[in-house]
């Protein structure tokens, strides 16, 4: 008999077992739908059930008729070494958790006598890796589990009957997380090797903003510092930025400065900065930012946040005059003021009339005066403004609270650093829009 011919008959024999089945399934549908007469919400349950089951049945009778158990023949070598052989040993029942409800398929298994290794064809060759989740079920939970806490996606799993638990779900999303970070450290390598190509392969943009910002989670070691990035572009139209800033990407994680400039510049060249008209880098006057700056984008225009300096004056008003004075309100307006217009040598020859009357004050004004006096450069604010660009770092700031905020830094969180990086990774693909290409990738890798 032909393949074709072979192929028929057990399609044939597959739909027989199904219809079967149905018919028997379906008349009991039915007394179902009758006894629940009057209460559709019942109704519609014992229906998706019903659907559900359907297509668990299909697949485990696809299975089943089609020989499909995963035998390859009696055996091969084993990566133990020459004298090693994985041989098969017998057929083995796996109960699998999948979208569609619980499957049990048997399968055939190897077995090594030489160290031990099992093997199994069939979970290789479906994706269940290991363990008992397909891997339908295994994307659904960690693109979960980068939104809610971890007990919240079991219960929103069970709702649609998957039983998979909060431990699970934490080891699923952490496993996605850490397959997402290597794939994000194989590009880095790539776009450091050489950039150039991946650059001109995009669209360049007019004017690309780059803002920094930190936040701090608690982890086992105490509270560690989370590095954010956040990418947009926008056109050179003055006047008109607010209205023209585009799709925000971000990246970030827990990791010393240096390792987070590679991130942050390998992000921005696939954003299409190296072909970019301008490149703004923003942040809040840490010097290390601004190291990061000119190492990795030695054409750049620098801006730093107007809240950041804007608070620095608050601060110093406070210290000088008292919190909430007449006379504070008064000084640090009149600075804001000229700080706005761009005049930063006004401020610091203000800062040069202070008496201050302790020696907190005195070494806050001396503070402030080298702040202001090392960023006079990055304070050109309404130079900044008449070319239309952004003066304040709010979408970082407000990355830190969504990015990272929101999924780590809930009520009784700790986490292990390498699990909080992970996490984030799965967060930040879902704001980036791009866990769907990031699960691809690291599906083939």
């Amino acid at each position: 008999m032909s393949i074709a011919g072979s192929r028929g008959l057990v399609k044939e024999h597959w739909q027989q077992q199904m219809m079967s089945w149905l018919e028997e399934e379906t008349a009991a549908l039915y007394d179902t739908l009758v006894a629940r007469a009057g209460d559709f919400g019942e109704q519609e349950k014992a229906v998706r059930e019903w659907v559900l089951a359907v297509g668990a049945r299909a697949l485990e009778r696809f299975y089943e008729v089609h020989g499909r158990r995963g035998h390859s023949g009696p055996g091969r070598v084993c990566e133990c070494g020459p004298s090693g052989r994985l041989q098969f040993k017998d057929y083995r029942r796996r109960v699998v958790v999948t979208l569609v409800g619980e499957l049990h398929l048997v399968r055939a298994y190897y077995h090594c006598r030489c160290c031990g290794r099992g093997w199994v064809p069939l979970d290789e060759q479906i994706g269940l890796e290991g363990h008992g989740f397909s891997p339908g079920v295994r994307r659904l939970t960690s693109h979960l589990g980068g939104e809610v806490v971890f007990e919240r996606v079991a219960r929103f799993l069970a709702e649609v009957g998957v039983a998979v638990s909060a431990k699970e779900a934490e080891r699923r999303t952490e496993e996605t997380g850490r397959r997402f970070e290597a794939r994000h450290q194989g590009r880095m390598e790539q776009v450091l090797s050489d950039p150039w190509p991946r650059a001109s392969a995009r669209r360049a943009p007019e004017r690309l903003y780059l803002q920094v910002d930190g936040t701090t989670v608690h982890t086992l070691t105490g509270w560690r510092e989370v590095k954010l990035g956040a990418m947009f572009q926008a056109p050179r139209l003055p006047g008109d930025a607010g209205r023209q800033r585009r799709r925000t990407t971000y990246c970030g994680a827990i990791e010393p400065a240096e390792a987070f400039g590679r991130r942050l510049f390998a992000a921005a060249v696939e954003r299409g900065a190296l072909a970019a008209g301008e490149v703004v880098f923003m942040g809040d006057g840490a010097p290390w930012l601004w190291n990061l700056a000119a190492e990795h984008f030695p054409q750049r225009v620098e801006i730093l946040d107007w809240y950041h300096a804007s608070q620095h004056l608050w601060e110093l008003g406070t210290v000088l005059y008292g919190e909430g004075t007449a006379r504070c309100r008064r000084w640090v307006e009149s600075r804001l003021q000229e700080l706005g217009e761009g005049e930063v040598e006004a401020v610091l020859r203000a800062f040069g009339r202070l008496r201050p009357r302790s020696e907190e004050g005195g070494e806050k004004v001396r503070r402030e005066k080298a702040y202001f006096a090392t960023n006079r450069e990055r304070m050109c604010y309404g130079e900044f403004r008449r070319r239309g660009y952004f003066v304040g770092s709010g979408v970082v700031e407000s990355g830190c609270k969504q990015a990272v905020g929101h999924r780590l830094k809930q009520a009784g969180m700790r986490w292990r650093a390498e699990n909080a990086t992970a996490v984030l990774q799965v967060h930040l693909a879902n704001l980036n829009g791009d866990f769907d290409t990031l699960w691809a990738e690291s599906r083939a890798a």
